[in-house]
């Protein structure tokens, strides 16, 4: 999805896209991914944005083209309200960053990509893009 849009998503795969999606093909809830996913609404300001769900997993990819994400919202609509556990995963580094809860309010789920700090003298970079994984709270 590009903002609410359904793209062809080889436009829009990057290196670490490929890294999330293979590593979410390995999991365990990779059955009910593949059968029971579907696009989710998701709008990104000025980023462009996709997004899947299923009832168990929500998972995408926020990238802006000529500019960092940091400090940049997205939200996915069409959700049960509640909590919900978020990962967004760095594709410049192949790592995740640090879990947070959101809760989802009106069918509504909106998170903040972060904007990185200077680390005992290691500047750290969001980069031009960000992935994550969303799942229902316990």
């Amino acid at each position: 999805m590009k903002n609410g849009q359904l793209v062809d998503s080889r436009s829009v795969e990057s290196s670490g896209w490929r890294r999330i999606r293979r590593s979410l093909a390995r999991s365990p809830r990779a059955a009910s991914v593949t059968r029971e996913t579907l696009p989710a609404e998701i709008t990104a300001g000025d980023c462009d944005a996709w997004a899947m769900k299923s009832d168990k997993l929500i998972f995408g990819w926020v990238v802006h083209p000529r500019t960092s994400v940091a400090n940049e919202s997205f939200t996915i609509s069409g959700l049960r309200d509640g909590s919900y556990d978020v990962r967004l995963y760095r594709t410049w580094r192949g790592r995740y960053m640090d879990g947070q809860t959101v809760e989802c309010r009106d069918g509504k789920l909106t998170c903040t990509i972060p904007e990185l700090k200077t680390t005992r003298g290691h500047a750290l970079h969001i980069g031009n893009d960000s992935a994550f994984k969303i799942t229902p709270g316990k």
